[in-house]
């Protein structure tokens, strides 16, 4: 049986293992099944709506583009062989059975010329040879490759001529974290026009919080004026060896050695460029508080998002019942803040006019269902009219993420009517 157009199933009970093999699948709402073949198929933005728990299911060489595991519980499942391409997994749940069964996935894909048939790219293989778990690989299974890292970053101000050796500074506080705090940090480094944007990746919250204090910290050691005397306190939590320790603090001298003497070279390089040369000694008198490093104008771009426009049908009659209206202002005010936490912007004007933007439309939509259904739970089941529209959208880059400014996107999708 084949259904060439879309084929809706509501309410449909289904009995023993479900079989959608090569199928190709835009949407998965509500599906109370044990046991669904889905190998081979093409499972594009289809997030499982309202499935908190799949059980049973194989994903065996299929292709998941764009779509959400996060907060499920994955039961008994196998990806050997998926192609993983924008999927979201934070606070996924796959139990020991999916580990073990799951061998290796892909990374990226390409779709065939002549077919249109997508096909995964072999170079993209995780593991690159080997199994999960297996051999070398012992130890590395599916969700450490997929965990869904919290992601932040910031910008500094560094002269020009002074880049690369900051960079390379910089990017030895992996080394320093991992051994001295027991804490896994990866670390990136690009330039933005005349400032240097600093990324963070760490595996909790918690990290997250820690290693903010500790990078302005360790900013401050690069302008150590009797390095030979430095010395590193270990967290207990540090694993490492005493020779991985003692290696470190040679490491980490030599790190700032290497840096002072770029610094003191450049400095005579630009002896004769006086305004030069006051940046390097600015540069290098803020990293005995590097906060200064961090104090920057807002950054103005212009870049295509996504913003979503949402408000409460019947607002004004939620007004007119004493403090009823104000306490749904304040819960609506903390559900957006709580489920559109990972977007860039969200705010809430008027006590009831939702504002989310996002580079991605996943974990808007995710955030406003979310909010949708939380409301629903308030005496007298409040609803929110939504609209969404994609644009080119004027804003200052904030450090908390961006503040947007009126432009035509802002306006169209306050003008849709849901």
């Amino acid at each position: 049986m084949s259904f060439i157009d879309r084929a809706l199933f509501i309410d449909t009970k289904f009995h023993g293992i479900l079989v959608l093999d090569n199928a190709n699948i835009r949407l998965i709402d509500k599906l109370q099944v044990k046991g669904v073949s889905l190998d081979g198929a093409i499972i594009e933005e289809a997030n499982f709506w309202r499935v908190k728990r799949l059980e049973g299911y194989s994903f065996k060489d299929s292709f998941l583009l764009s779509i959400s595991f996060a907060d499920r519980e994955i039961i008994d499942c196998d990806f050997t062989g998926a192609l993983f391409d924008a999927v979201h997994t934070r606070g996924w749940k796959p139990d020991d059975l999916t580990i073990k069964k799951t061998k290796y996935i892909y990374t990226d894909y390409e779709s065939d010329e002549a077919t249109g048939k997508l096909k995964v790219i072999e170079d993209s293989r995780v593991p690159a040879s080997g199994n999960f778990g297996e051999g070398e690989n012992k130890g590395f299974d599916i969700t450490d490759f997929l965990k869904d890292r919290f992601k932040w970053s910031r910008s500094i101000s560094v002269p020009i001529h002074l880049r690369t050796a900051v960079q390379n500074y910089i990017k030895f506080f992996e080394d320093f974290m991992k051994i001295s705090e027991g804490i896994d940090v990866e670390v990136h480094t690009k330039i933005e026009g005349e400032r240097l944007r600093v990324e963070f990746l760490t595996e909790t919250r918690k990290d997250k919080e820690s290693i903010e204090g500790y990078f302005q910290e360790y900013l401050k050691k690069a302008n150590e004026t009797n390095v030979e005397k430095l010395d590193i306190k270990f967290n207990e939590r540090s694993t490492a060896s005493k020779i991985v320790k003692d290696k470190l603090i040679i490491d980490l001298k030599n790190q700032i050695r290497n840096f002072q003497t770029q610094l003191s070279y450049t400095e005579k390089l630009l002896e004769s460029e006086i305004e030069k040369k006051n940046l390097l000694i600015e540069f290098k008198e803020s990293l005995k508080k590097p906060q200064a490093l961090f104090e920057s104008k807002p950054t103005e771009r212009t870049d295509y998002l996504f913003v979503l426009k949402a408000d409460i049908v019947g607002f004004s009659k939620f007004m007119e019942d004493g403090n009823r209206g104000k306490e749904l202002s304040k819960k609506l005010r903390e559900l957006t803040n709580h489920h559109a936490k990972n977007c860039i912007h969200k705010e809430v004007t008027a006590g009831d006019s939702v504002v989310i933007i996002n580079k991605e439309p996943v974990e808007l939509i995710i955030a406003i269902n979310r909010i949708k259904e939380d409301l629903d739970r308030i005496n007298g089941s409040p609803k929110l009219r939504t609209a969404i529209d994609f644009g080119l959208l004027d804003y200052k880059e904030i450090e908390k993420g961006i503040e947007p400014e009126t432009s035509n996107i802002l306006r169209n999708v306050a003008r849709i009517e849901p």
